[in-house]
């Protein structure tokens, strides 16, 4: 007479049944969206990274010196930053960990700018060797309060958007070096603090207002 539990499979073959077809097509699925989100993401840091060829070029020019002593710097910020007259570049002397975290948050505003499909805000494209970051330079026009204020003012319709989308930024994110802690000379006009336009910039380019986040060192997001 035949068992009763012979109608039911062995327990072996129960833990080596392959999945149903359903459960198979979502690992499918997961897989392919993983690989997919992976390489935009690689996409988008490879975008931030200085030229290779001009990356080579300023080593280069930094081994044929002994000193960055005699090059031109910039005159506002809180960092060393010197403007060399051979390449079109931006060194930042912040050092060695700063400079690595400089740079990540460079990329992580990248990112975040990408992933809201910001058209109007840029950072500069980076990399970081030794104690500084690499930036590419961008046609900035001079630091300058009052300079910065009139390209404003001369210009609302074209930097509509930029400051929408800045707007935007702050609202998911964290700077929390925007705000000039030197003496404010329209203090007369205005209580409010002055930003600092030496972090981020107004500028044209080819007609179109962009804002230039050119110092994201304090930044962190919320998302």
């Amino acid at each position: 007479m035949a068992s009763p539990l012979s109608a039911f499979p062995p327990i072996h073959s129960l833990s080596t049944q392959e999945n149903p077809p359903q459960d198979n097509a979502a690992k499918v699925i997961q897989k392919l969206c993983r690989g997919y989100l992976a390489r935009v993401h690689t996409h988008y840091l490879k975008q931030g990274l200085l030229d290779s060829m001009l990356f080579e070029q300023t080593k280069a020019l930094l081994e044929a010196r002994s000193s960055l002593a005699d090059m031109p710097q910039a005159s506002a910020g809180k960092t060393t930053v010197y403007l060399p007259k051979e390449l079109p570049i931006v060194l930042k002397l912040s050092g060695s960990p700063a400079n690595y975290r400089r740079f990540h948050n460079m990329q992580a505003v990248r990112l975040l700018c990408e992933k809201k499909r910001f058209k109007t805000l840029v950072v500069p494209q980076a990399r970081v060797y030794e104690g500084l970051v690499i930036e590419s330079r961008l046609p900035l026009p001079k630091y300058h309060t009052k300079q910065q204020i009139g390209l404003y003012i001369e210009n609302q319709a074209l930097f509509t958007q930029s400051a929408q989308e800045f707007v935007a930024l702050l609202y998911q994110s964290t700077f929390t070096d925007l705000i000039s802690d030197t003496y404010n000379p329209y203090g007369t006009l205005s209580d409010t603090f002055l930003p600092r336009y030496d972090n981020v910039t107004f500028y044209l380019e080819k007609g179109q207002g962009r804002l230039a986040i050119v110092d994201s060192e304090e930044f962190s997001d919320k998302m």
